[in-house]
Order: structure tokens, then C-alpha cells, then sequence
């Protein structure tokens, strides 16, 4: 959160639990959150910069009001997401298994599906970005990429990796 110098990591650890770590000086010192319950597999998180923080994983979504202090379940249940990302207007994207891209436009409460779905671990999406202007692009396994053009509404693949002719294993990450 920039307006207040928080920053807060969401990683895992050999105790097979994801955790979470928190900074109030713009990430020179961190410190354990307590209050997070570490086996809900959270891999994705992000600020509005107005204070909401969410985070997304294995087990659907949170959201903090308290630069994560105390966390929040949201009212919709989702399976597996990885990456997550916000237009700092309201509208929030998670990706995840299946080429799956949840869109929440109620600060991370509640959840709907827009991707285009898939069968295979191939169609795992690891990552999303926005330009802030109405286009997502998400990333993720062999290459594979989804993007909207409509504000998150619709999702289409993207032409990448083999279909392009060019040999991508993984695409980790996407920005704008």
C-alpha cells in the first residue's frame, strides 16, 4: 500500500503451510502475521492502495481492511488461483487452474468465473496485469495467455508459446 508504507509477502515454507509476512516501513523490516491462517494456500495478493488488501489461493479468497491485520473469507468459493490484481477502481482479477480468471468488482467479497476454461495442468494461469484502462492480460503454463479487452467480461486466448512457433515452457509473471 503506498499511501501508508505496508507491504505484505505471502510465501511458502517447509511446514507445507503458506504464510504471511508484513512491513510497515516500505519493506526494510518484516514480521509474522498471526492472524492469518496460513493453510487456506494463499499465493496471490494486492492492495488498492485505499487500504483493502486481498489475497487468493487454494482455498478462494480474504480481504483486510487493516493493511492485514485481521483477515476476512469472501462470500464465494473458488479452487486454485496463483496470481491477482487490481485496477485501483474497484474491479479485481485472480487466475488460476483451468485458465480460470475470477472478476470481483466488490472489494474481493464476492467472486465470478470469466475465463475459458480448460482440462489440463497446461491451463494453469500463474500470473495478471492491467493497464488500468479496461485490458487484463494473464499468463501462465506452456506459454499459454488469456487477455480481455471488455474490462474483465470476456476472456479469449491469446496466440503464444507453441501456437506461435516459439517454444515457452512457463510464463511466471506479466505486467503492464
Amino acid at each position: 500500500n503506498s499511501s501508508t508504507g505496508t507491504c505484505i509477502a505471502v510465501f511458502s515454507s517447509n511446514d507445507s503451510a503458506n504464510k504471511m509476512k508484513i512491513s510497515s516501513d516500505n519493506g526494510t523490516t518484516w514480521t509474522s502475521l498471526t492472524s492469518y491462517n496460513g493453510n487456506n494456500c494463499h499465493s496471490g495478493i494486492s492492495s488498492d492502495d485505499n487500504g483493502r488488501w486481498v489475497s487468493v489461493g487454494g482455498n478462494g479468497g480474504y480481504y483486510s481492511d487493516d493493511d492485514g491485520v485481521t483477515w476476512t473469507q469472501s462470500s464465494s468459493n473458488f479452487d486454485s488461483t496463483h496470481g491477482l490484481t487490481n485496477d485501483k477502481n474497484g474491479k479485481w482479477i485472480a487466475v488460476g487452474a483451468l485458465n480460470a480468471a475470477y472478476v470481483s468488482t466488490d472489494g474481493g467479497n464476492g467472486w465470478s468465473n470469466h475465463g475459458i476454461g480448460g482440462t489440463l495442468w497446461l491451463n494453469n494461469l500463474n500470473s495478471v496485469t492491467t493497464d488500468g484502462n479496461g485490458t487484463w492480460v494473464a499468463s501462465g503454463e506452456a506459454g499459454r495467455s488469456i487477455y480481455s479487452t471488455d474490462d474483465g467480461a470476456t476472456f479469449t486466448q491469446a496466440v503464444t508459446g507453441k501456437e506461435a512457433g516459439v517454444s515457452i515452457h512457463t510464463f511466471f509473471d506479466v505486467a503492464a
